[in-house]
């Protein structure tokens, strides 16, 4: 390229122009799935691209990619060097990336956080320096450079020359996360720090040939992590006993881990903390899984955590779901939906001695009589029994004007 400066006329040879490709307009997120169309930037599910480095590329600062169920095999490592944030939209059960024993499967660098994927069979084994930056032997899972974070996620099966699961150099943070089954020839077969970084509520076992390595007495802050030998703060030693990724019901780690302030849910979306043990008391599970117990009863509305998310969809959490007038239980038992804020059983008119109300056909109803509404003495309207309801509108009427008196209507199962 030939120009003119302060010098004269002058041959440059070539010149070479490097430009950050932004996506136009307002669109902080992007999606990515198999079956999406690929078009840029990738701002919805029809238009999602169809690979994770695409979306990832097409992001700005402070923007969000948030990737469908499904296996990734980018073919090469996904390098994420700016501070947004990849999340899966259906839990690390169905989003997976896969390194396919041939490359890492994430490179981790200014600030970019990557939230709720399986990640597996990552490959790094290669003495060079990686186009991403760092050896390109570290971290056959995630390599985190200098900073970056990873929750909510389970790392297994990989392999490197050091850190076969995580490498964190100069920095890097691991919450929530189960790391189990990685490999490396070196050292750190679950993650390996070399200077700085953070491990909080995770769970590192049965990697090989260790678990965790602490290079050059790093700064490294670990709290409340299950892992052998020993390290940091409320460190647990014993077997985690997972069942694949998850917690069995005798765990140590069930009701022992802390919370994190930003997450509430686990790597599959439950809510946490639950109440794992049926102690009556909720805590954070170690690790990327919160379990759910089949008697617990977490937010003490009377539905068990189990029936809750499993039968009604309901919060375990919150005791009422949709915020109307009647509790998750109380909709149960009248049989509205505990997820519809305008669906609760209530009176809908009175006249007299008639009293007129929603019913469904799978309940019966009594009419219930009381003089004094703070005594709380109600009892059942005489020479009246329960009658099942018609699925509309039904009424109830109490032949006795004399008293006059207050009334309520009682819905019960059969």
């Amino acid at each position: 390229m030939i120009g003119e400066t302060a010098f004269g006329m002058q041959d440059s040879g070539e010149i070479r122009i490097n430009r950050e490709i932004l996506h136009a307009g307002n669109s902080p997120a992007h999606y990515v799935s198999t079956t999406g169309s690929h078009t840029w930037p990738y701002t919805n599910s029809a238009t999602a691209a169809t690979n994770i480095q695409a979306a990832v590329d097409a992001a700005a600062t402070g923007d969000t990619v948030r990737v469908d169920s499904g296996t990734y095999q980018e073919g090469a490592e996904i390098t994420i060097a700016k501070a947004i944030t990849l999340e899966s939209r259906y839990g690390a059960d169905e989003t997976i990336i896969n390194g396919q024993n041939a490359y890492r499967c994430l490179y981790l660098s200014n600030g970019a956080t990557v939230d709720g994927f399986t990640i597996s069979n990552g490959f790094a084994v290669s003495s060079e320096f990686s186009v991403s930056g760092g050896f390109a032997g570290t971290g056959g899972g995630i390599h985190c450079d200098g900073s970056g974070t990873v929750q909510n996620c389970t790392v297994s099966e990989n392999f490197a020359l050091a850190g076969g699961g995580i490498f964190c150099r100069g920095g890097g943070t691991v919450q929530n996360c189960t790391i189990s089954g990685n490999t490396t020839t070196g050292e750190g077969g679950g993650i390996y720090f070399y200077y700085d970084g953070t491990v909080e509520n995770s769970i590192i076992w049965n990697n090989s040939v260790d678990d965790v390595v602490n290079s050059y007495n790093s700064a490294v802050s670990f709290s409340r992590i299950c892992t052998t030998p020993s390290i940091g703060d409320n460190c647990i030693t014993n077997d985690p006993q997972l069942v694949g990724m998850k917690l069995s019901p005798s765990s140590p780690c069930i009701d022992a881990g802390m919370v994190i302030e930003g997450i509430n849910t686990d790597i599959d979306g439950m809510p946490r903390p639950l109440d794992g043990n049926d102690d009556g008391f909720v805590a954070t599970d170690i690790g990327a899984y919160e379990l759910v117990n089949e008697r617990a009863d977490s937010d003490g509305d009377g539905l068990s955590d189990s029936a809750e998310m499993n039968s009604f969809g309901t919060s375990p959490v919150n005791s009422n779901s949709d915020g109307d007038p009647a509790s998750d239980y109380e909709e149960t038992i009248a049989d509205t939906d505990p997820l519809d804020d305008s669906d609760w059983f209530r009176i809908e008119a009175i006249e007299g001695t008639t009293v007129w109300f929603q019913t469904s056909t799978n309940r019966q109803y009594s009419l219930l009589w009381s003089l004094d509404l703070n005594d709380g003495q109600w009892s059942s309207v005489r020479n009246q029994s329960p009658v099942m309801g018609s699925g509309g509108i039904d009424s109830l009427t109490d032949p006795n004007s004399d008293p006059a008196c207050f009334y309520r209507v009682e819905v019960e199962l059969p």
